[in-house]
């Protein structure tokens, strides 16, 4: 997350979390911490938590934050606003959360277009008279808009990575990553270094199920797989 903002460790780190298009896991993640919050927070200054107060937080022009995390993914023109302008007025963007990261699940929506999910839904909607808002061509992860200085993903992150961030951001300094990679931690068995000349795909009838060699690391069966350029922490192990 960088070097330190600023050496006051009296300052409390003035902070906001803003909810874009997503489902409000992240924020009921960070909720779910429970009385681990309440230590997490004393270095906070929260201006703004849309899961508990849904208002912006840019009240007047010279409103400015040490951090701000968006959740969700940027599907309209206003949250696509909203997020230029929080970069202006942030020392830090934190993207949080897989729908924040990489679009998520509301990024499935580019792979039929605007026109063809606006095609399906409209019929079936009943509108009251209020104007719906504007959406863009495609749904986007945060850093395909802005300059983004922390990704962290997950659906939601686990609950030892909010921690982790939550604290780092009370303490107004960088946030400790993990050095591994998914194969420090993964159970399947490796050989060392090796070489395959057979490429497997995970399709029914693609290969027969009895060639699997037990419990062997996966890229030395064949199958493609992104554990050693994946950051482990995930929690799945």
């Amino acid at each position: 997350m960088g070097p330190p903002i600023n050496e006051d460790k009296t300052k409390r780190a003035r902070t906001a979390i803003l909810w874009l298009s997503g489902c409000a896991g992240c924020e009921a993640a960070i909720l779910s911490l429970g009385r681990s919050l309440i230590q997490l927070y004393q270095g906070l200054s929260m201006d703004a938590f849309f899961l508990v107060e849904d208002r912006l937080p840019f009240s007047s022009q010279d409103t400015h934050f040490d951090y701000l995390l968006f959740t969700g993914a940027v599907a309209t023109e206003g949250q696509l606003a909203l997020v230029e302008e929080g970069r202006r007025r942030s020392k830090r963007i934190i993207a949080l959360g897989t729908c924040a990261t990489h679009g998520g699940i509301p990024a499935m929506a580019n792979r039929l277009g605007l026109g063809a999910v606006s095609k399906e839904i409209n019929p079936s909607v009943k509108r009251s008279g209020s104007v719906l808002p504007k959406f863009l061509p495609d749904v986007l992860a945060l850093d395909e808009i802005v300059t983004v200085d922390l990704l962290v993903p997950g659906c939601p992150p686990s609950p030892k990575e909010l921690k982790g961030l939550l604290k780092a951001m009370g303490q107004m300094g960088p946030r400790p990553t993990g050095g591994k990679s998914v194969c420090d931690h993964c159970p399947m068995e490796r050989r060392g270094r090796f070489e395959t000349k057979i490429l497997r795909r995970l399709l029914p009838g693609s290969y027969p199920p009895s060639a699997i060699l037990g419990n062997r690391c996966l890229l030395e069966e064949g199958f493609l797989c992104l554990g050693p350029v994946t950051l482990a922490g995930c929690g799945a192990d």
